[in-house]
């Protein structure tokens, strides 16, 4: 190797520890200013300054469906699960129903899919997991039945596949589906009956829990199961998310860098600098449905309050656009109170946005009330909470 792509690699390394004082939403605004380099199979993308759009993205609410009262198709109660088809249909689940709704592109109402029980094409409560196949079908993870519906673009059932994850449930990405109309189910990679027998009725599982992912056809035959992903030393930050494309994004989030690790066995390994965030006074203990959400990603094997650090993680998760862009959630600056906000549900949202080689596009902060769930080339899609708690489904028209 090289001298200078060992330099190279050692910057890399240390990047975020050394490029300080960015902007609280992230780089500081104005042209894109990035490192290069190759070492061996590994690209290393380092943004230095600025982005590919210059400026933090902004964007517009061109269709909002929901209403405070009304009929039952114009009211929400608890929105878990969204998708968009190719035509732009969207698929709302509402889980206090429970239901799922299809509308057009404008926002009409045009059909029901399934309806509550345990007979065909019915549900129940457990739904985790949501999406539209390339040709169109949806499928819907009904984990409380055990199995996953798949729907022609009409709402008819098609067919049910068995739901090999257990009952396992995420509180993100649960079910994914890549660009092949693959189907990859979030799940346990431990055998619990056995650890019970082992262990006896109080076991505890290994922190953070060993989330694999099962993979299937997109007729439902099981493929391979995906152990969780690994980097040396970072088992109680790890962070990981399967690209549409096939690849894994694996980090710690203790720094701001992450790997896209590609099919084809080549790595991109990115870096951005930021602005370590504290928590707020006000946030010393976690709310019980931050806890519920992190015993749901397999962070800590019970709810128990934890030693808070003094900063919070530099990024928190992955989401992935239609169009294969990268969006890495983060924890942002309260602008109202200098610190972070601490509530899961009502802070600051804020998305640092990639191209699939690893270019930093740029930021974009979106309202607190407002949770992302759906990511387009044009389009997002979000679930917006109202004055009294209820709740809409926007979309937002995006500009760079």
């Amino acid at each position: 190797m090289s001298k200078r792509r060992v330099v190279a690699l050692i910057a890399y390394l240390t990047a975020t520890t050394s490029l300080g004082g960015c902007a609280a939403d992230g780089p500081a605004a104005g042209p894109l200013v990035v490192r290069r380099d190759t070492v061996g199979d590994t690209i290393i993308v380092q943004t230095v300054s600025g982005s590919l759009w210059g400026r933090p993205l902004s964007y517009r609410e061109d269709l909002r469906i929901g209403a405070l009262e009304g009929s039952e198709v114009e009211t929400f109660g608890e929105i878990t699960e969204v998708a968009v088809g190719s035509d732009r249909s969207i698929l709302v689940f509402d889980h206090q129903v429970p239901v799922l709704r299809k509308f057009d592109s404008s926002g009409t109402y045009l059909r029901d899919f399934g309806r509550r029980g345990q007979g065909p094409g019915e549900y129940v409560r457990g739904v985790s997991g949501l999406a539209v196949q390339r040709d169109g079908q949806v499928l819907l993870r009904d984990r409380g039945n055990g199995r996953i519906n798949r729907y022609s673009e009409n709402g008819d059932l098609v067919d049910a596949i068995r739901d090999v994850a257990g009952g396992f449930s995420a509180s993100h990405a649960a079910m994914i589906v890549d660009t092949t109309g693959h189907i990859y189910v979030k799940a346990l990679m431990v055998d619990l009956f056995a650890m019970r027998r082992e262990q006896g009725p109080n076991f505890h599982l290994p922190s953070p829990w060993p989330v694999g992912l099962i993979h299937l056809t997109r007729s439902g035959e099981l493929v391979d199961t995906i152990p969780p992903p690994e980097i040396r030393g970072a088992a109680e930050s790890l962070v990981w998310g399967l690209h549409p494309y096939g690849h894994m994004l694996v980090g710690s989030n203790s720094t701001y860098a992450f790997e896209i690790r590609r099919q084809d066995g080549g790595i991109i390994r990115v870096s951005l600098p930021y602005s370590p965030v504290p928590f707020s006074d006000a946030g010393l203990a976690e709310s019980a449905e931050l806890r519920a959400a992190r015993i749901a990603d397999g962070k800590a094997a019970d709810g128990s309050d934890e030693e808070r650090p003094e900063f919070r993680p530099a990024y928190n998760g992955f989401y992935f656009g239609s169009d294969g862009r990268i969006w890495v959630s983060r924890h942002i600056v309260d602008e109202m109170s200098s610190t972070a906000s601490p509530s899961r549900f009502f802070q600051p949202i804020g998305f640092d946005v990639f191209e699939e080689d690893g270019t930093y596009l740029g930021f974009a902060r979106f309202p607190a009330n407002a949770r992302p769930m759906v990511f387009t080339s044009t389009h997002v899609y979000a679930v917006e909470t109202g004055e009294y708690d209820e709740q809409y489904l926007v979309r937002y028209l995006l500009a760079g």
